[in-house]
């Protein structure tokens, strides 16, 4: 797990939410219980199975009833990374120097805080994956998805995609 102060935001202009891993501490949310949790996203996705999503997303992504899905999910990439590797490969540019890295960082910082303030949440992981979703054509999707503690689960709060 991460600490609450490495967590990367969407600093710099990537959209949706400010998403972010980082650097820190070795209590909290472990990597593999991270990408646990985004497997079982996907395998609800799979199973259209809308109980067993909204048991393993924050209540702002839950859906009520039946949801459109893609016929399967491969996940062929998943890992929980830190907030540098998240910031170059969500970057449009591709050296960042020093002080740009630290800026985005500090942005990212000050983002997370306050969705962790507004949720209630002390810990996150921030985890990249890369997913074909297979529906009428193959799609492929590399994503990353923020994963909180809420009330000791851990749920994903949100998903990026890569630009």
């Amino acid at each position: 797990m991460r600490s609450r102060r490495c967590f990367l935001g969407g600093a710099g202009g990537i959209g949706i939410v400010a998403l972010s891993g980082c650097l820190g501490s070795s209590d909290g949310i472990g990597d593999e219980d991270a990408e646990e949790t985004v497997e079982q996203y996907f395998e609800a996705l799979d199973q259209k199975n809308t109980e067993m999503h909204n048991e393993v997303t924050h209540p702002r992504l839950h859906v009520d009833g039946e949801f459109a899905a893609a016929d399967n999910y491969d996940i062929n990439e998943i890992e929980s990374v830190s907030i540098e590797t998240y910031i170059q490969r969500e970057s449009t540019i591709s050296d960042l120097d020093g002080q740009e890295l630290e800026q985005k960082v500090a942005r990212a910082e000050n983002r997370i805080d306050e969705i962790l303030d507004e949720i209630e949440s002390k810990e996150y992981q921030l985890v990249y994956y890369r997913v074909i979703a297979e529906d009428l054509e193959p799609i492929e999707l590399e994503e990353h998805a923020l994963v909180v503690r809420v009330n000791d689960e851990l749920v994903i709060y949100t998903t990026q995609h890569a630009p």
